[in-house]
C-alpha cells in the first residue's frame, strides 16, 4: 500500500471518534505551530471508494463547499486540478504507478511521482500544507433507531414510517479530512459521520440509492463545520490579531 494512503487510514483511525460522540481534538501539534506554519494548503481530490458516490458530485458538491470554507477563512488554496495535473506530469514521466495485470500501485514508483508532486507544490505555488478528504464507509453492528456515526448522531437509513429499534447492521458514509505539512507530518485530522446509506432489520435490508447520497445541503454543511471549524477558527484569531497590530 501506497505510504500516503497508509498514512490516512491511519489518521482515519486515530481521529474517527466512532466510540462515543465526545469531543475530540483534531490538532496533532500545538494550535499556534500550525496557525504559524500553515498560510496555503494544497487540496488533493477527494477519494471516495468505488460506488459510494458520483465522483464528479463528489468534488463539486461535498469538496468544493469545504475548500471554500478554508478560503473564506483567509487560507490560500492550491486547488486539486493543480494536485492532479502535476501528478498526471510526473507518473507520465516514471513509468506505470499502477500495475496494469493487478492494478496495484508501485510503492517506489509511487513515491518518487508523490515526493515530486510534493517540491513542486512547495516551490511553484507556494505550499505549505496538504490537505486529503476522503469519503468512507463504516459498518456498524447491533444497532438501534439511531447510531453514533464517526462521532455524529445519525438515525439509521428507513424508508418506513417507524425506524426499527434494533438493527443488525447499520452501514454510514464518514467524511474525513489529514493536514500533512511538506514533510510528511500529520498536523490534523478528523472524520465525522455524514449519513447511514444502508440498514439491516427485520429481516430487510433498506439502501439508499447512489443518487439520493448526500444530498442533505444543511446537513453537510455541519458536517463541513465540524471538520475544518477548528482551522477555520485558528486563521480567523490569526487574521484578526495580525489587523490589531499597528
Amino acid at each position: 500500500m501506497p505510504s500516503r494512503v497508509l498514512l490516512l487510514a491511519l489518521a482515519a483511525i486515530v481521529c474517527s471518534g466512532c466510540a462515543t460522540p465526545t469531543p475530540f481534538d483534531p490538532f496533532q501539534i500545538p494550535r499556534e505551530q500550525l496557525r504559524d506554519r500553515v498560510r496555503t494548503i494544497a487540496v488533493v481530490p477527494l477519494h471516495a471508494a468505488f460506488g459510494l458516490i458520483d465522483e464528479g458530485r463528489a468534488q463539486q458538491e461535498v469538496l468544493s463547499p469545504l475548500v471554500e470554507r478554508l478560503r473564506e477563512a483567509g487560507y490560500g488554496i492550491v486547488a486539486p486540478e493543480v494536485w492532479t495535473a502535476l501528478w498526471t506530469s510526473y507518473a507520465r514521466d516514471v513509468g506505470e504507478v499502477y500495475d496494469p495485470s493487478t492494478a496495484r500501485a508501485d510503492s517506489e514508483r509511487w513515491e518518487i511521482v508523490e515526493s515530486a508532486v510534493y517540491s513542486a507544490l512547495a516551490s511553484g505555488h507556494g505550499a505549505d500544507a496538504v490537505l486529503y478528504t476522503s469519503l468512507e464507509l463504516v459498518d456498524l453492528l447491533d444497532t438501534g433507531s439511531e447510531v453514533v456515526l464517526c462521532g455524529a448522531i445519525e438515525p439509521v437509513y428507513w424508508p418506513g414510517p417507524r425506524p426499527p429499534r434494533h438493527t443488525v447492521l447499520a452501514r454510514g458514509l464518514c467524511l474525513q479530512v489529514a493536514l500533512f505539512d511538506m514533510e510528511e507530518s500529520f498536523l490534523y485530522g478528523i472524520r465525522s459521520g455524514v449519513e447511514v446509506i444502508e440498514t439491516y432489520a427485520e429481516q430487510t435490508r433498506a439502501r439508499r440509492s447512489i443518487e439520493d447520497r448526500v444530498r442533505d445541503e444543511k446537513k453537510l454543511h455541519e458536517t463541513i463545520d465540524r471538520l475544518v471549524g477548528p482551522l477555520v477558527e485558528l486563521r480567523a484569531g490569526s487574521v484578526s490579531g495580525a489587523a490589531g497590530v499597528d
